[in-house]
């Protein structure tokens, strides 16, 4: 199955969630490999975004951690964006039978692009709001940065990317845009002014728990 995260993204991240439990045994070296190793041979992505999402949950990065992850957020040739439907065998990766005309391919080949670039996403924020207490991170930071700017600048201008709506309503805009704002905010302005982001839609407040 793969889950459009653009429809709804709180319905389909609550689903994660759900499907995230499973990974509760697993230690982080192997949540880690799952979730950025390419010679993995994983063809659901959710399998990856179950890890990534666990893994954001613990709430921590070790150093070792933020080379894999940073190599998530920027090697688009293990990880490509872009998809080749003709490439796409509908069957090994959603399990459904007799989807193999290219319309449905089409469609596919757009759901597993969203799905890379918010695996991606969530990639960049773990390093970025985590992983920079690490060594490692002053030592890529201002390749991190660079990278961002120029994934934000490929979604804005990418046709395949470009929502239906506005770029403030994309998940994996927000996410690499949210990523890029805690590593260098003078870098942020620019894309956050361009778009008429408000902060909010990055930071949202935390909800208010009800008086007892």
């Amino acid at each position: 199955m793969i889950v459009n995260l653009e429809t709804d993204p709180r319905t389909k991240l609550h689903q994660l969630q759900s499907w995230g439990t499973t990974f509760r045994h697993l230690d982080r070296h192997t949540l880690i490999d799952l979730a950025t190793n390419p010679n993995r041979r994983v063809k659901n992505i959710n399998v990856r975004l179950d890890a990534m999402l666990f893994l954001r949950e613990s709430g921590c990065v070790s150093s070792k951690e933020v080379e894999p992850l940073f190599r998530l957020v920027k090697d688009e040739k293990d990880f490509p964006i872009w998809v080749d439907a003709d490439s796409i065998v509908v069957q090994e990766v959603t399990h459904e039978k007799n989807h193999e005309d290219l319309p449905y391919k089409q469609k596919l080949k757009r759901d597993i692009e969203e799905n890379v670039a918010i695996l991606r996403s969530w990639a960049a924020l773990m390093v970025a709001e985590f992983g920079q207490k690490t060594q490692i991170y002053k030592r890529i930071k201002q390749e991190f940065i660079t990278e961002l700017k120029e994934i934000l600048n490929k979604i804005a201008t990418d046709p395949v990317f470009v929502n239906q709506n506005t770029h403030k309503t994309s998940t994996y805009f927000n996410g690499f845009l949210k990523a890029l704002y805690l590593a260098d905010k003078q870098s942020a302005m620019p894309f956050i002014t361009k778009y008429g982001i408000d902060l909010s839609d990055l930071f949202p407040p935390y909800p208010r728990k009800a008086a007892k």
